[in-house]
């Protein structure tokens, strides 16, 4: 019988090797926490990561048209932009030896803040976590990864309008522009992938689903690698999408008619793998959401009161692909959130219940329940 070896006494070699497969910064701690051979054996992550969230896209600025007006192009020029990609990860966290009425806890890393995580809320409030917490009392799960991107415009304090007697901010103007960082109104989605320290940021694409300044304007979707000099506009300009997901390794995008597209990251080309979510009557907005390896659009309906159906992609017989409404949600409760949307085994969680949609209407988060389509307020 081989001999029993401490944890503590492994080789370093092996343990240096476990340290390189480790992508996220809770991760990296837990591991260099277990004791000092352990510690010594693998760097801290902000030291040999080389995705250093937030990271700084303020370079996809694309030229202007020769084209375009002289005002345009001068006053262009003036504006400062910052335009900052943010993380967050959210994980599953629970005591390693949790009593049978002790549940998860939703939490949120970004940066080096570890924090109770509100999915709901539009302010991104975070509630702190007490002194004393041990990482090591409690086993985590990574459930997903949020983005949010900001973009920041300023003008210089001696800018002057009257300097500009003919600049015009038309929407045809915004369109000849392109998807730049002063068109960009409303960020409603991102999305990055691949996301890992072993992967070069310039592998790495974000899509963006965004509205322009100037209403009636359509919600467009736009792409950028890291390196790359500008955003691109992917699909048709009139076309209007709702949100993007990444979904077994590849981004997915459905519009505002229930339409889903598998984007193709080499062309940008999209391609139409399923048909329409219903042929009846459509809700105003969509949503995509991966539920236990399973895709599923949600269908917000608005007027007259809000509800929701749910439609879950299922393969055939015949290897076709057709959208199921789905009457019920089990013990799943999707989270409708302001960076992601998920799902989550509600048995498993404070404060969730199972077949139920957790959303924000007017700033507040409420539930809606399927099985009779009522909705009710939130304490969070």
């Amino acid at each position: 019988m081989s001999k029993r070896v401490a944890w503590s006494e492994l080789p370093e070699l092996p343990l240096a090797r476990i340290g390189k497969c480790l992508d996220t910064r809770i991760d990296n701690l837990r591991f260099r926490s277990v004791c000092t051979s352990w510690r010594s054996s693998t760097p801290p992550f902000d030291s040999i990561s080389h995705r250093r969230f937030p990271l700084d896209l303020s370079p996809f600025a694309k030229p202007m048209s020769d084209s375009v007006h002289a005002d345009h192009e001068a006053f262009r020029t003036l504006i400062e932009r910052k335009c900052t990609l943010r993380q967050s990860i959210i994980y599953r966290l629970q005591r390693l030896h949790p009593s049978p009425s002790d549940k998860a806890w939703l939490i949120e890393v970004e940066g080096s803040k570890l924090c109770l995580f509100d999915p709901l809320s539009t302010h991104r409030e975070r509630y702190g976590l007490p002194n004393n917490f041990n990482l090591l009392d409690f086993q985590h799960l990574e459930l997903t990864r949020a983005y949010s991107l900001e973009i920041d415009s300023e003008l210089p304090n001696n800018f002057n309008l009257l300097d500009f007697p003919h600049l015009e901010l038309t929407r045809a103007f915004l369109l000849e522009m392109g998807p730049e960082l002063d068109d960009f109104a409303f960020v409603y989605k991102v999305v990055m992938y691949p996301n890992s320290p072993s992967i070069k940021l310039n592998d790495s694409h974000v899509f963006a689903i965004y509205h322009y300044y100037l209403d009636r304007s359509p919600i467009l979707l736009a792409h950028a690698k890291c390196g790359d000099e500008s955003w691109t506009t992917v699909g048709e300009g009139t076309q209007e999408f709702n949100d993007v997901i990444v979904y077994e390794g590849r981004f997915y995008v459905v519009d505002r008619f229930g339409i889903v597209y598998w984007i193709n990251v080499s062309s940008l080309v999209l391609q139409q793998l399923y048909p329409r979510i219903s042929d009846g009557e459509l809700g105003e907005r969509k949503y995509l959401v991966e539920s236990a390896g399973a895709l599923y659009v949600v269908d917000e309906y608005r007027k007259g009161g809000v509800r929701f159906k749910v439609y879950k992609l299922n393969e055939e017989s015949d290897g076709s692909s057709v959208w199921n409404l789905i009457e019920s949600l089990g013990d799943r409760a999707f989270i409708l959130g302001r960076d992601c949307s998920l799902s989550v085994s509600a048995g498993e969680f404070f404060g969730y219940e199972g077949n139920c949609i957790y959303f924000t209407h007017l700033d507040e988060a409420r539930v809606f329940k399927l099985e009779d389509g009522s909705i009710a307020s939130l304490d969070i």
